[in-house]
């Protein structure tokens, strides 16, 4: 995803925010509906991407959302740096203790 992808992402998600924190009304969909349909296809598809560049040796940078904070004008992230990914591996079976 280049910057400009996300940041496009990042803005239509802080708008997003707003108006359901806002009370706009949705038309023909419930928050609920909008929560389970589109939203969670979405989280769904980026996690696909996700697997799909580990298995190719570009894995994402993990993030910690925790450190995030809601603002009105919104997010900001109070630790902005991002941890090294880790290598992810097999176990050798053979050092197990049974």
């Amino acid at each position: 995803m280049t910057r400009r992808e996300r940041s496009t992402a990042m803005t239509f998600l802080d708008d997003l925010g707003l108006n359901l924190r806002d009370g706009v009304t949705l038309k023909g969909i419930t928050e609920l509906q909008l929560l389970q349909g589109p939203l969670s296809d979405i989280m769904t598809h980026v996690g696909q991407l996700a697997l799909l560049r580990r298995l190719h040796g570009s894995p994402v940078p993990p993030e910690n959302s925790s450190s995030r904070i809601s603002r009105p004008n919104g997010w900001t992230n109070s630790n902005p740096r991002h941890a090294a990914p880790t290598r992810i591996g097999r176990r050798n079976r053979s050092s197990r203790k049974l």
